[in-house]
């Protein structure tokens, strides 16, 4: 079975499916092939920032993620037990004046839901890509299910791991951080759902989101080492040593540990092939932005290819390598800031002077990813 599309998406994730919905919005032929059967049912990225609700605007889609979502329009940050400073997300003008959190299986599942209405035939799951080659001006797509794509364009949205970028042999940097945390959701009974708050405490970071319609989601900083196991009833009593509050480990939904990785392509685009999102670069998820910058990569693209031209291209590969640096280091300043330390003092000072002077400004625009469009 052969089809001609004027794009080729790989990868049906978060990236993949926006990709598609602004194709979509643009009256561009595409088709999104992905091997999974069906989307997330993890938690997983649950920051949505301004400039990502503005594309959801655009689409059509901020009522239905508002609607399963919560808002979150301040950031309140503690050094151990002491409230020292606060950041306005209300005050924002680079898009909707807050942050919404919500599971990142539901986002899907609404960019998916939009994308079978406004291109049924858009979306092609359990198709896994097996075969790249570029003949003259095209590209043909085999994959493991015997269907062939050619296409003009392809846009590599398939992940850390991509299919597309190995066979391209792009070349690429990568090294992990010594940092290790452990996240879990749980049910929320500590109020104040427009709030998140982070703690930065001697034995290292501790964040609290809600999100969804009655979740909270606990981030913390372990150390140089993993924990020696993922249980809720440790990450609650850790919670509670450090900052007195005890989320209940027996309503758990998620709980996961993970170490941070810095990734990035060394290109982001060759002729008519671009890569977005984890395809492109893997960046540390302290801050939320991997995700959203996985989006932004796609509106990207998709001004790129409407352009058509071979200096738009160029323009692509290096404003979004750029802004993807960028956001590499803003995570990478989020993490040395939730490092164990030795005086309370001395980090009082810091966050002082951060949240209580004009560099307030710069950090609310950094937190909520002004200029990374």
């Amino acid at each position: 079975m052969k089809r001609s599309r004027s794009i080729a998406i790989v990868g049906g994730g978060p990236t993949g499916l926006l990709l598609g919905c602004l194709c979509a919005k643009h009256q561009l032929d595409f088709i999104i092939l992905d091997d999974r059967s069906h989307h997330s049912t993890h938690s997983r990225s649950i920051g949505l920032h301004p400039p990502s609700l503005k594309l959801f605007e655009e689409i059509g889609l901020l009522p239905a993620l508002l609607e399963q979502g919560n808002r979150i329009d301040t950031g309140i940050a503690h050094v151990g037990g002491d409230q020292c400073g606060r950041i306005d997300f209300t005050r924002i003008d680079h898009g909707p004046p807050y942050i919404l959190t919500l599971a990142q299986s539901i986002t899907e599942s609404i960019l998916e839901q939009h994308l079978s209405k406004v291109a049924p035939e858009g979306l092609s799951r359990a198709q896994r890509a097996i075969s790249l080659t570029q003949q003259n001006d095209r590209y043909l797509i085999e994959t493991d299910k015997g269907l062939t794509v050619s296409a003009e364009w392809v846009v590599a949205c398939d992940g850390r791991n991509s299919f597309v970028r190995t066979q391209r042999n792009f070349t690429y940097r990568h090294h992990r951080y010594p940092d290790h945390y452990i996240m879990g959701d749980f049910v929320d009974h500590i109020g104040n759902r427009n709030e998140a708050l982070v703690y930065l405490c001697r034995e290292g970071l501790v964040e609290s989101f809600p999100h969804s319609t009655n979740l909270r989601r606990w981030v913390l900083h372990t150390g140089q080492e993993p924990l020696s196991q993922s249980d809720p009833k440790i990450l609650a009593d850790q919670i509670g040593q450090r900052i007195g509050k005890h989320p209940d480990h027996t309503s758990c939904s998620m709980i996961s540990q993970f170490q941070p990785e810095f990734f990035m392509a060394d290109t982001f685009a060759e002729d008519q092939l671009l890569l977005a999102g984890d395809a492109a670069h893997a960046i540390s998820p302290i801050g939320g932005q991997g995700m959203n910058l996985g989006w932004l990569d796609g509106a990207a693209a998709v001004e790129a290819i409407r352009a058509g031209s071979s200096s738009a291209i160029a323009h692509y590969a290096q404003h979004r390598k750029r802004m993807a640096q960028r956001a590499a280091r803003r995570a990478e300043f989020n993490m040395s800031m939730g490092r164990p330390f030795k005086s309370i003092a001395r980090t009082k000072l810091l966050l002082h002077a951060l949240l209580h002077t004009p560099i307030k400004n710069v950090m609310s625009r950094r937190f909520t990813m002004h200029g990374l469009a």
